[in-house]
């Protein structure tokens, strides 16, 4: 039998990506192997790969080394994505279901910001929480009418795209902060958003208010202001600032406003809330999305000291 889990394994990877569609080609492939040669070279080759290839659970930038009787050792180098393939549509029955599946981080060439787009990623998935369809949100960027159905790569395309259309300063990220009017002792009167965000929120038709302490000595002890606003939209969602661990991918709220450097989704469920987080490596397997404890949502929302919007419709 000639090498044939070691021509698909290299063939797989040439482009230096292997996805979870190709993932579940190898795997046949070995399978196939190894039930009709399982003593040859290539059974023992497609063992160690696969029993490598399980072992790695997400995301990850592969550098394996192939080693044959016949050739010379060949350093395979790719990017391995075992939970999602872009082309793939978004998996989820839900808007909730399908956020949860969404991370900013994709593997395609055209996009470049991956890193700084989480306030388009939080916006675009806010948009489809607050009952707004994808095809409608690719329209309003201008996407072509074949880049419209809910695919992980469109939706990909749509984060970069909302991201390229707003971010007018040029900074990395998007902005978002606020203005407000207040009494000589300091005693709010009224505040409005400002930053690039509003402008992300505007192309979507999403509406946009900070919320805020009562005094501006007290600006980010936000219950009463967070409270009235779930009254007044009980379905709405809260866009949180955090602080995202880019080595650990732990996240936080942040300490300071300085120290939050990534957005976050809130929405609640019942008496649960859910919150969102693009920032994870995985798509396609659920993980961005978990239940809050009462102490958790204390911290990311009722004394947040970043920003903490209300968006609505």
């Amino acid at each position: 039998m000639t090498e044939v889990f070691r021509q698909s394994f290299v063939q797989a990877t040439q482009d230096h990506l292997l996805d979870r569609s190709e993932l579940k080609r190898l795997q046949k492939t070995a399978a196939q192997v190894q039930n009709e040669s399982p003593t040859s070279e290539d059974a023992n080759t497609a063992q160690q790969v696969m029993d490598y290839l399980n072992q790695q659970q997400s995301t990850a930038d592969i550098s394996y080394s192939l080693a044959s009787s016949k050739h010379p050792p060949l350093q395979v180098e790719f990017s391995f994505t075992p939970t999602y393939t872009e082309s793939e549509s978004v998996a989820g029955s839900s808007a909730s279901e399908q956020v949860s599946n969404l991370s900013q981080t994709d593997s395609l060439s055209e996009t470049n910001d991956d890193g700084n787009r989480c306030g388009a990623a939080s916006m675009l998935s806010a948009h489809l929480l607050l009952g707004g369809s994808f095809s409608s949100a690719a329209e309003k960027l201008g996407m072509p009418a074949q880049q419209r159905s809910m695919t992980y790569q469109n939706v990909h395309l749509a984060q970069e795209k909302l991201y390229d259309r707003v971010n007018t300063d040029q900074e990395s990220g998007l902005s978002s902060g606020f203005r407000l009017s207040a009494t000589p002792e300091g005693n709010i009167l009224s505040s409005r958003a400002s930053g690039e965000m509003v402008s992300a929120a505007q192309l979507l038709g999403v509406k946009l208010q900070p919320l805020l302490g009562d005094s501006t000595e007290s600006l980010s002890e936000r219950s009463s202001a967070v409270n009235s606003f779930w009254q007044t939209h009980p379905n709405a969602v809260l866009q949180v600032g955090s602080t995202l661990d880019e080595n650990t991918g732990e996240l936080s709220p942040p300490a300071s406003p300085a120290e939050q450097n990534h957005y976050v989704l809130i929405q609640r469920d019942g008496n649960n809330f859910i919150l969102t987080n693009s920032g994870v490596l995985n798509n396609g397997d659920g993980s961005a999305s978990r239940r809050l404890t009462a102490e958790e949502y204390n911290r990311f929302v009722n004394f947040n000291p970043g920003s903490v919007n209300g968006l609505w419709r």
